[in-house]
């Protein structure tokens, strides 16, 4: 079954958190809303499944999304600062203009996700497995990014400046558009690792980078 909003995409402010509930009650999925300026600190939206929606300069500091499914959504200038998305589900979706500092994506699962001009330090996406990812312009600054699973990542001007990237395999990753100042690595989260002459005298006590002239 399926929760459709009554307007489709003329949705407005305030209608997201009772079609949320309404589709929690139901055990349904919310889906093709258009949510703008949606102001809702703190909720609690748990195994909540939404796709086909866009989300514009909304507002979801602390909100509790855990195991939650996304699916064909855009969020647009959106602040999920804090929220815990803990074991919740990405696919097809794009973050522009986002913020979510502090945020939890602990095993959470980003399939053919886009993300730009987005910031994400601080987050903690311990355990979270990436496929068909593209970052651009972002920052994840301190993020917990260790013991991901990554797949066809591609970064271009995106900022890791001291994250911890502990038993992430980056085999393949070019990170020559990155900013990679302090990541915590072991030394074999590099190999295969694409790298230039200045990272690679960064990384230079480590082992199995691959160095591009």
């Amino acid at each position: 079954m399926e929760c459709r909003t009554a307007r489709g995409a003329a949705e407005i402010e305030g209608e997201f958190i009772s079609l949320a509930r309404e589709a929690l009650s139901a055990e349904t999925t919310l889906r093709d809303g258009r949510f703008v300026n949606v102001s809702a600190p703190g909720e609690t939206l748990t195994r909540l499944e939404c796709a086909g929606a866009r989300f514009e300069g909304c507002r979801f500091s602390g909100c509790r999304f855990q195991y939650s499914s996304w699916r064909t959504v855009e969020f647009i200038r959106c602040d999920f600062s804090n929220c815990d998305f803990t074991d919740s589900g990405f696919q097809d979706c794009r973050f522009a203009g986002c913020k979510a500092v502090g945020a939890s994506f602990i095993q959470s699962v980003w399939e053919r996700v886009s993300c730009a001009d987005s910031v994400f330090a601080y987050a903690n996406f311990n355990g979270a497995v990436w496929k068909q990812i593209e970052a651009a312009d972002c920052e994840f600054r301190e993020a917990v990014l260790s013991e991901c699973r990554l797949t066809k990542l591609r970064l271009d001007r995106v900022s890791l400046r001291g994250a911890c990237l502990f038993r992430t395999p980056l085999s393949g990753v070019d990170l020559t558009r990155c900013t990679t100042e302090g990541m915590v690595l072991s030394g074999e989260e590099l190999r295969g690792a694409v790298v230039d002459r200045f990272q690679a005298s960064e990384f230079a006590r480590l082992f199995g980078v691959v160095i591009r002239e």
